[in-house]
């Protein structure tokens, strides 16, 4: 199989994420290709609302590593990354994780040429396809 473009990989993994918060009874709106800091934004009730960002890859060289830009986020509870393996071998789950920003912003060396989130194997049960913390988050009050 032909090794699949970054694009196409990053697009697959925003319309996997809109998929499974939809199916979960969430509200997501794909923000455009050009927004900086979120590519979906979620809400339930209309009255609070999620920003998420995907980073999506195929998992091939380096899986549970993803390159999440030059620029270090502000974390906040109503922030997520939801790093994604889309791997080529279409019969292999996708790997989900939602990830808090916080933890993301204090994971990553962002003095780095190519700062980058590494998922470590003692927290993969904490986020692998952990969709509550995004409800809950969507939930409270």
């Amino acid at each position: 199989m032909e090794k699949l473009l970054t694009k196409l990989i990053g697009d697959a993994g925003e319309h996997y994420v809109a998929f499974e918060l939809a199916r979960r009874g969430a509200s997501p709106a794909m923000l455009s290709t050009n927004t900086k800091g979120a590519d979906i934004l979620a809400t339930i009730s209309g009255r609070k609302v999620v920003s998420i960002q995907v980073k999506a890859s195929a998992g091939s060289n380096d899986p549970r590593t993803w390159a999440v830009g030059k620029k270090s986020t502000h974390p906040s509870p109503n922030f997520f990354y939801v790093f994604l393996n889309v791997w080529s071998d279409l019969n292999k789950q996708i790997e989900c994780f939602i990830v808090p920003s916080e933890v993301v912003l204090n994971s990553v060396n962002w003095q780095a040429s190519m700062p980058q989130f590494r998922m470590k194997t003692s927290a993969v049960s904490l986020y692998l396809n952990n969709w509550e913390l995004i409800l809950s988050e969507l939930k409270s009050e």
